[in-house]
């Protein structure tokens, strides 16, 4: 994993348009009264109850008629109305922003860290399509009380973490935590907190069947060296799917990797010295970065992908669009996942008592590409 960049940002959501007509008799005397415009001026200038522009302005449809709708924002627009966040959360003792954590350790520059910002971006353009602002922390493991008051002094209505890790003290805090919670990506689950993620056993089964109809019947799974949480879902995907086949040459093997597929040399060492009989098919490597490692240096062992044998991924980061072949993989929905980490978070500040715990599982989608295809000598 890649490390630093520490730091809190603010991504917000633009408030109505600006203008105005200064010769608007409105206008002069909110001026001289040293004001802004403000709902109850539309009203009066409108001719509407201040309940009708609130609607017209939140965009609450079918609470008015469209002539009433085109006449309070045409308004709005020439008197230059601009919404006051700060004094709507005054009064709805709400700050109409959305809080997401994510552990220093990732760098977003990292090819592996495309899945944070495929679900920061689904995340943000849900939250903006509902008017909430977004908070960005990046936590120390373990958390200062700096970053426990960054995510509990009320500037947030909500928090999504992102993968934090299995240790992350934060989790303690989630059980008691006074605002809802969202647990994106993550192996560790609180009794108090929603949660999001892919469906990695699904999404990899599918994969499983569809090699198994080219006509492999010697499989291998190359997976990481740590206790990573989706990994381990992964290789209990792999053994559940693969296990109860009838397999050419006994048990499918496991081989061990690091993460980002720096051992993949390895690897690919002991697979050479195997003959054509015994050699796996089929690699199915629990993520992208160690599939394509392996698909890049298998020629400098004499080996050929697909040829010798397949190699499949999982994650469809662009990473697999690089390599030649291109990478067979499962795409995650990652701007989904983000963008329902956002939905169910403001479901459950918009309607706290229909809005249970909620643990939603989102589909993976299969990339048939080159480096899968039928073994040498198959019928199939």
């Amino acid at each position: 994993m890649v490390h630093k960049r520490k730091s809190n940002s603010l991504s917000t959501v633009s408030a109505n348009p600006v203008g105005g007509d200064a010769s608007s008799p409105t206008t002069r005397r909110a001026k001289a009264a040293g004001r802004s415009i403000t709902v109850k001026d539309i009203a009066a200038e409108v001719g509407v109850s201040i309940t009708t522009v609130s609607n017209v302005l939140l965009g609450k449809e079918g609470t008015y008629s469209p002539e009433t709708g085109e006449k309070v924002k045409e308004c709005a627009r020439r008197l230059g109305y601009r919404r006051n966040n700060l004094a709507r959360s005054l009064v709805r003792q709400r700050s109409q922003t959305l809080g997401v954590l994510l552990e220093e350790r990732f760098n977003f520059s990292h090819p592996e860290n495309q899945y944070f910002v495929g679900v920061l971006q689904g995340f943000l353009q849900e939250a903006a399509r509902r008017r909430y602002q977004v908070k960005i922390v990046m936590q120390a493991n373990p958390p200062s009380d700096e970053i426990i008051s960054a995510v509990d002094d009320a500037s947030i209505d909500g928090l999504a973490a992102v993968v934090l890790s299995p240790d992350n003290a934060l989790f303690g805090w989630f059980d008691h935590a006074r605002l809802p919670v969202v647990l994106v990506g993550c192996e560790t689950r609180s009794p108090k907190a929603s949660s999001v993620d892919v469906d990695d056993y699904e999404s990899l089964g599918e994969l499983i069947e569809q090699a198994w109809s080219l006509g492999h019947r010697r499989f291998a799974l190359v997976t990481g060296e740590n206790e990573h949480g989706a990994l381990s879902e992964r290789e209990r995907a792999f053994s559940a799917h693969v296990g109860g086949r009838r397999l050419d040459g006994g048990a499918p093997l496991v081989l061990r990797c690091d993460m980002e597929g720096h051992k993949a040399d390895e690897i690919l060492r002991e697979l050479a010295k195997l003959s054509a009989a015994k050699r796996p098919t089929i690699l199915v490597c629990a993520n992208d970065l160690i599939a394509v490692s392996i698909v890049r240096q298998a020629s400098a062992h004499g080996l050929r992908v697909p040829e010798d044998f397949s190699v499949t991924g999982f994650d469809g980061f662009a990473v697999g669009d690089w390599c030649t072949p291109r990478l067979a993989t499962v795409r995650q929905p990652l701007s989904r996942i983000g963008a329902k980490a956002a939905e169910i978070l403001i479901e459950s500040l918009e309607n706290p008592g229909a809005a249970p715990i909620q643990h939603a599982v989102l589909p993976g989608r299969l990339l048939l590409r080159e480096s899968l295809a039928a073994p040498s000598g198959a019928s199939a």
